[in-house]
Formats: structure tokens, sequence, C-alpha cells
């Protein structure tokens, strides 16, 4: 009601206000980090894992966490099919 009657905020409420923002904000990034990191230790791409492709039986490109990160991380990214314009 402050702002309304132009009166300013106090800086502690405006402090947290920012905070709490940032908290927010946080917990959507590290969940959204922790799904993929789920991924990649499965390998799985995200529809394989929406549509439980490999519920019923194994994945068989899946060579467990650590082979799955560096095959991630150290490959060398494949070329693009796409044509370019």
């Amino acid at each position: 009601m402050a702002a309304i009657r132009g009166e300013r905020c106090p800086p502690r409420a405006v402090n947290f206000g920012i905070a709490v923002y940032t908290f927010l904000v946080f917990l959507a990034v590290a969940n959204l980090a922790f799904y993929h990191f789920q991924l990649i230790c499965s390998n799985q791409t995200t529809n394989e894992q929406m549509k439980e492709t490999w519920a019923s039986r194994r994945n068989p490109y899946d060579k467990g966490c650590a082979s799955n990160f560096c095959d991630i991380l150290c490959s060398n990214t494949p070329d693009s099919h796409l044509e370019t314009r």
C-alpha cells in the first residue's frame, strides 16, 4: 500500500522480494538440471522418457552413467543433415 500512496518501500522488503524471486528461479533451474542429469545417466531423449520407450525392456544405448556423460560431453557433434539456406 505504501507504493500506492507515493511512499517508498523499505529496502529490506525489496531485498526480501528479490531473494524470494531468486530462490524460485533457482528451484526451477535446478529441477531442469536434475531432470537432464537423469536423462544423460540413462542415455535417453526427452521423448523416449515421456513415452516410456525403455520401461519394459533394456535400453541398448545405455552404457552406464560415467560412459554416457563422457559420450555427451567429450565426443564430437555429428554433422547436421539439415540443409542451410
